[in-house]
């Protein structure tokens, strides 16, 4: 199953990526709504 023992999958990359965008957008909007 662990081909690459070091690094990320492409795939792994995305989907980090889109996690991350998805957390910064929910605190964006609450630190706007707080002002």
């Amino acid at each position: 199953m662990r081909q690459n023992e070091r690094g990320f999958t492409l795939i792994e990359i995305l989907i980090a990526l889109f996690l991350i965008s998805i957390v910064t957008a929910a605190i964006y909007k609450t630190f706007r709504a707080q002002q």
